[in-house]
């Protein structure tokens, strides 16, 4: 029984990780999904496969000279905020952040963004 409890926890936690990228869209929406991924990963203890697929996956959907600097800083920020959702520690978006926070120091709109992002009324 114990080894099938696993096994179900180890599907649960591959398939929310593969999806990963949309739950971050959807946050804070995505939060019971979130909270359930969480609750398996404490059990799995798949951090590591969680921190390699997340940061593949932003390479590839949003590191990339067609993504919009602004679209990318509020990806960016949903992603810390799911982050601390499924690890307070920090750890997990430690290993994440570093190729956004590179990405977005050579694109030379990254500042004007955050500043209108900041001033914006609406």
């Amino acid at each position: 029984r114990t080894r099938l409890q696993l096994f179900l926890y180890e599907t649960f936690s591959n398939l929310r990780i593969s999806e990963m990228f949309d739950i971050i869209v959807d946050f804070p929406e995505s939060l019971p999904s979130l909270r359930d991924l969480k609750s398996s990963l404490a059990k799995t203890h798949q951090f590591p496969q969680l921190v390699t697929s997340l940061r593949k996956t932003l390479e590839r959907r949003l590191l990339h000279a067609g993504a919009n600097t602004a679209d990318i800083i509020t990806q960016y920020i949903s992603t810390i905020r799911a982050l601390h959702e499924l690890d307070p520690s920090g750890t997990s978006l430690r290993a994440i952040s570093k190729p956004v926070q590179t990405y977005l120091r050579r694109r030379q709109d990254t500042v004007r963004c955050i500043v209108t992002g900041l001033t914006d009324d609406s």
